[in-house]
């Protein structure tokens, strides 16, 4: 599956969040009728937070997740329900999007999280925020609020998991790799670096990055070798293929 795939296929997941609510029994149905899906639409904030952490209490196995960035200005670090989990074994594998350095609450509580066990990689092609528990039960967040009118939905259904997994691992495998050394080093990336992979993987050249951020093309070839080798990539187009980024 290439970086064009995997676009096409975010784009297909937001689709999917969006019209997932009408696979949902209908109230007032006959309650005996099978549903289509096992399906909640989550309208209301607090009942997505106990979701949340319901399904880090309840699993056994793992939690894989996608993480957009997309939080509230209220979120304050880490989700109180993961470090439970990790201490009774349950393996986390999280996949960040670059705009998560951005925000210094959003940092601190990715940092904790490995440093107690978490598995985080990086990548510019993140879908949106999902949480996926023992590759069973998915709560998928809506990209748009406002346009789809609820903020997540949960889902359980067989087929959807053998779907959506192997999305995640196609992205894990080709994510950015943090490990407690480097995170230990502090050698994260800077807002400007985040800028600067964020543009590259929508395409555009060195000299168009620099002309978009201001400043000049030896400073964002410096920025991209300082980000290769902060994530072990021996060339920049091994980092294309790590992040998902369109190398030319």
């Amino acid at each position: 599956m290439n970086v064009s795939s995997l676009s096409e296929l975010c784009d297909q997941l937001e689709e999917l969040a969006q019209s997932a609510k009408f696979l949902a029994r209908p109230k007032g149905s006959d309650p005996s009728a099978e549903a289509v899906l096992d399906v909640e639409v989550v309208t209301a904030q607090q009942r997505l937070d106990a979701i949340f952490s319901d399904m880090q209490h309840r699993a056994q196995r793992s939690v894989e997740a996608f993480d957009y960035g997309m939080h509230g200005p209220e979120t304050r670090g880490q989700s109180s329900a993961q470090p439970p989990a990790l201490a009774r074994g349950v393996h986390y594998r999280v996949i960040y999007d670059p705009s998560v350095f951005k925000r210094e609450s959003l940092r601190e509580a990715m940092l904790t999280s490995v440093r107690q066990g978490e598995e985080a990689r990086v990548s510019t092609i993140v879908p949106t925020r999902i949480l996926i528990r023992d590759r069973e039960e998915f709560l998928i967040f809506s990209r748009a609020p406002a346009r789809s009118g609820f903020l997540a939905v949960r889902i359980q259904a067989s087929w959807f998991a053998e779907f959506l997994t192997g999305t995640f691992e196609t992205i894990w495998r080709s994510a950015l790799p943090l490990t407690t050394e480097r995170l230990d080093d502090r050698r994260l990336l800077t807002e400007e670096e985040v800028d600067i992979l964020r543009l590259l993987s929508a395409g555009l050249t060195d000299e168009s990055v620099a002309r978009s951020l201001g400043v000049s093309v030896r400073t964002v070839q410096r920025k991209v070798q300082i980000i290769q080798r902060n994530f072990g990539a021996s060339s920049r187009f091994q980092l294309g293929a790590m992040s998902g980024l369109q190398v030319t």
